[in-house]
């Protein structure tokens, strides 16, 4: 037997829509044209697969097992399409993206679905690591772009993107605020910031951030503001946190929020990185776009 894409498309397009008609319209073809390729393939079967009604048809149970084999069929050759596609094109066939653990959870997973839809074929690996693992991978070649906390300063070998900035706000459970009389909402002094226990990203450290970041006498460090927020939550201390991870734990006072005399708002920000000897290819750039539109909901 040798059945066309045309009639398996045909037989799934009706199988779906239980009509000739509905078919028609979302193939965009004429009902006769679908008819005749089922009809077709029913012949070289050599069995029906519908049975045919009035205002409908029917499948029967041989063509509700054969319509899985033929979706299968379908979406392969779809696969195929695309990748055929991507050859002239001449995109990547694989990108491995390194992802810096600092700024997990803001948001990344958005842009990369979209990303997947429109490179259904293309192959995803990502590296998780700190800062400067992110780094050390994107400049080996190991990583075609690395996603990471913004160090402001990089080495000529790369290009940069900005990307992601998001609003941080400084938080603390009820109970460690109570130690220190904090109310909520309150502006403490910078004396009473200092006593109390700060949890901070090692990468400040790494990136020879420490001095603007550290403002207590007594640091945690964390690879991660996941990892940051848990330990605030559970009363160890306080920490400057992104709002869209903690706004909700203020809203239901499980988290404080307060701020320090003569400290304004302020924002941080992520980048993209990667060699500037290597061309940024089509997926890559799409990527780099839908992360800076991202920040526009932060």
């Amino acid at each position: 037997m040798n059945h066309s894409i045309e009639q398996l498309t045909a037989f799934i397009a009706v199988y779906e829509e239980g009509s000739f008609a509905l078919a028609a319209h979302k193939e965009k073809k004429h009902a006769s044209t679908l008819s005749k390729h089922v009809s077709n393939l029913e012949i070289d079967l050599g069995f029906e697969l519908f049975v045919r009604k009035a205002s409908a048809l029917a499948p029967n149970e041989r063509a509700d097992e054969l319509y899985q084999y033929a979706k299968a069929i379908e979406f392969e050759v779809r696969q195929f399409n695309y990748r055929a596609l991507s050859f002239l094109r001449e995109l990547p066939s694989r990108l491995t993206l390194a992802i810096d653990s600092s700024i997990l959870g803001l948001q990344l997973t958005p842009a990369v679905s979209a990303l997947s839809r429109q490179y259904p074929t293309l192959e995803l690996a990502f590296i998780e690591g700190d800062t400067l693992e992110c780094i050390k991978r994107t400049q080996s070649g190991e990583a075609d772009l690395a996603v990471l906390l913004s160090t402001e300063h990089y080495s000529l070998d790369f290009a940069v993107s900005k990307l992601l900035t998001f609003p941080v706000v400084s938080v603390t459970s009820p109970e460690y605020a109570r130690q220190f009389g904090i109310e909520p909402g309150a502006e403490i002094s910078q004396h009473t910031r200092r006593q109390m226990r700060q949890i901070i990203l090692q990468s400040f450290q790494d990136m020879g951030h420490n001095q603007t970041q550290k403002a207590s006498h007594h640091i945690y460090r964390v690879n991660s503001f996941p990892c940051a927020l848990d330990l605030i939550r559970h009363g160890l201390g306080w920490g400057n946190q992104p709002r869209l991870q903690c706004q909700q734990l203020i809203d239901s006072g499980e988290l404080i929020e307060f701020s320090a005399e003569q400290e304004k708002n302020f924002r941080w920000s992520a980048d993209a990185i990667w060699l500037a000897s290597k061309p940024l290819s089509e997926p890559l750039q799409m990527l780099i776009t839908a992360l800076s539109e991202t920040s526009e909901s932060l």
